[in-house]
């Protein structure tokens, strides 16, 4: 896989006739007649996760043209077997909107991108670095709103949060979060339209704009090095892993993507389903403990990444399903979350949960 990656092009998807889709949607009835509209509803997508579970565990979704994976080991399975299912695709809309990383990247290609952010973002150095910082401006946020009345939690609490945190731990300074915010945002949409034939284009000009913001970003830590994974990564002289600057500002595009979108839909997803199961919410108050527990339930519960996407590097089966090479595979985190197998009555919101 790796030799490949780097003397081949990106795998592209088979043209699929006629018959072929006709002979699926007749195979695969529960997925052909599912919409994306029905995923994206919280209870209707949750009843649709397990009915396909139970009958067609890995389907033929005509809405996406292609496999969608519910059942956890099996999800576990594309995740992993990295010979089989690659993230190195030409459709891959991780791809196309935020470019070439270390999340679009296989094999040795993955590890020359990856190599240099690990020490630094590793558990116990983030703990170190990241506790306090966290702590104070999560104070100063939380201060800043009104005491009475109402707040709009995302663009006044979450969002400034992940965004600040995110940008002194890379060593990432700019004035206007808000604009940050709206760069995110403008990428987190291209990457659910899969009708877009030309999303790298529609999103070109924030990539632009946030490359240029990070370049100069580079260009000061060149001078004036600090402690931050972007100085570290750059000054390290010794590192065998030298990056070429395109290439930091690739990956610091994406781990920026993580830190934002992610920790963000955590935030609100947690103190949504804390709000709406007073139980579990007054346990918490009672045993402030116990928050910690709710973070990795609403983590379980209400994924802020729902479905992944890998493609078949070479023509395999899954669950008895032939999958030809260049197939779309769509595993999806929220089913596997939920699987009735690994998780007790799994629609449960409990932060009690052991195995959450």
């Amino acid at each position: 896989m790796a030799n490949r990656l780097h003397s081949q092009p990106p795998v592209e998807p088979p043209a699929l006739g006629a018959g072929v889709l006709a002979d699926r949607c007749s195979r695969f009835p529960i997925g052909a007649s599912i919409t994306l509209v029905d995923l994206e509803d919280h209870q209707r997508g949750t009843e649709v996760l397990h009915e396909l579970r139970k009958h067609e565990p890995v389907t033929w979704l005509d809405a996406l043209g292609g496999w969608l994976v519910t059942p956890r080991p099996l999800v576990e399975e594309v995740l992993s077997s990295h010979e089989r299912f690659t993230v190195y695709a030409k459709p891959s809309l991780v791809r196309a909107v935020l470019g070439h990383h270390m999340l679009s990247v296989e094999g040795d290609v993955h590890r020359h991108h990856r190599a240099p952010y690990d020490p630094p973002l590793r558990l116990r150095p983030v703990r170190e670095s990241c506790t306090g910082l966290v702590t104070d401006i999560a104070d100063d946020l939380l201060n800043a709103l009104p005491s009475r009345g109402g707040a709009e939690l995302r663009s006044q609490y979450a969002n400034p949060l992940a965004i600040t945190v995110a940008a002194r731990l890379l060593g990432l300074s700019f004035s206007d979060i808000s604009r940050m915010s709206e760069i995110y945002d403008c990428f987190a949409e291209a990457m659910v339209d899969y009708d877009d034939p030309a999303v790298e284009e529609s999103t070109a000009a924030m990539r632009t704009e946030l490359d240029e913001i990070i370049g100069e970003n580079i260009t000061r830590l060149r001078c004036e090095p600090d402690g931050s994974v972007i100085s570290r990564v750059i000054n390290d002289a010794a590192a065998e892993q030298c990056q070429a600057t395109a290439d930091v500002i690739a990956n610091t595009r994406i781990i920026l993507f993580g830190a934002i979108e992610t920790v963000t839909s955590c935030i609100l997803s947690t103190t949504w389903a804390l709000l709406t199961h007073d139980t579990q919410l007054q346990a918490a108050i009672a045993d402030p403990t116990l928050f910690g527990k709710a973070v990795d339930e609403a983590l379980r519960w209400a994924p802020p990444v729902g479905f992944s996407e890998r493609w078949a590097a070479i023509d395999t089966e899954l669950a008895g399903v032939a999958i030809g090479a260049g197939e779309m595979m769509i595993p999806s985190l929220a089913a596997a979350n939920r699987d009735p197998e690994w998780f007790e009555d799994p629609d449960r919101f409990d932060i009690h949960r052991a195995n959450a």
